[in-house]
């Protein structure tokens, strides 16, 4: 495989892990399984103390390189790991998740087709990858206008181009919980993004995990959201930043958590942008809500392995 520019294709694989001794094996096995090989797997070993690095030096051996650190946050972990990584493009996998065996050839044959392309992801499902069936796959470009909108990609989705990673200074550790977001909103201004509308990750949903911590999450989107919205129009920047205050303020209540959906909803009260709810409101918000109980309406138990879940 190469690329538009004729030049041999590289993968390295860069996997954070903290203290995820039941899961690294496995998750490191579904890259290693990979029918586009990896040049490298790089396991950064964030402070475990639950003897992860061990784990998977005894069970993998000379087949992935582990490097240590001190606990610095995922970030900082894949930060270290494409500092080291040979490849020319970079994929993330979380060391709870899990690939499809095809994952990777499927994205880098979309990337084949559009040499402008630096990063491409999938969908994800918390069912069996063993029910998953790529055969046609359909793509679609998702621009910096969407994602100024919304975070679209789980990061073990993902592969990069680690020279575009790497120009732009990789992830921000400061954005505790929203780091993905920003870092996928910074390659959009680099080229093209396509996403490959099939769920190629099982993703676990870690009820300990950054994600869950809505009021940290939140106060690290809206630094990203406001930066982002300063290359709106004056007349669009509103009814975007509206939007991201009414999200966090659903998620609040889905979620039982009174004070910070009162902090959302307080923050936009007093902002400037409080002008942009009522377009905020019917733009996004409401279609967004009716997408989730359409969702949830047309679920069934026995058809949830294998389901595509969208990125909220």
């Amino acid at each position: 495989m190469t690329t538009g520019t004729g030049s041999a294709v590289t993968v390295s694989v860069v996997v954070p892990c903290h203290n995820d001794a039941p899961t690294v094996v496995a998750a490191v096995r579904s890259a290693l399984a990979q029918s586009f090989p990896p040049a490298e797997v790089i396991v950064v070993d964030d402070g475990s103390t639950d003897g992860s690095a061990g784990l998977v030096e005894g069970a993998l051996g000379d087949r992935v390189r582990v490097i240590s650190q001190a606990r610095l946050g995922p970030s900082a972990a894949r930060n270290a790991g494409m500092d080291v990584a040979t490849g020319s493009w970079t994929a993330f996998l979380d060391a709870d998740d899990e690939w499809h065996p095809d994952k990777l050839r499927l994205q880098l044959d979309a990337v084949e087709r559009r040499p402008g392309c630096v990063l491409a992801a999938c969908d994800w499902t918390r069912g069996r990858l063993d029910d998953v069936h790529p055969r046609s796959v359909r793509e679609r470009r998702v621009t910096w206008d969407d994602l100024v909108v919304l975070n679209r990609f789980q990061t073990s989705t993902v592969v990069l181009s680690s020279e575009v990673a790497r120009t732009i200074g990789g992830f921000d550790p400061s954005l505790d919980g929203s780091e993905d977001w920003d870092m996928w909103v910074r390659v959009a201004a680099r080229g093209e993004i396509v996403k490959l509308d099939a769920p190629l990750v099982r993703y676990a949903d870690n009820p300990e995990g950054v994600s869950k911590d809505l009021g940290r999450v939140y106060t690290s989107a809206m630094v990203v959201a406001r930066r982002e919205a300063d290359r709106l129009s004056r007349r669009r920047r509103p009814t975007v930043l509206a939007w991201h205050h009414l999200r966090f303020a659903v998620a609040a209540h889905l979620v039982g958590d009174r004070e910070l959906r009162h902090r959302c909803v307080r923050d936009l009260a007093s902002s400037e942008v409080a002008v942009g709810v009522p377009t905020a409101t019917a733009r996004y918000l409401a279609p967004f809500l009716a997408s989730r109980a359409l969702s949830r309406v047309r679920r069934r138990p026995e058809s949830r392995a294998g389901e595509p879940r969208a990125q909220a």
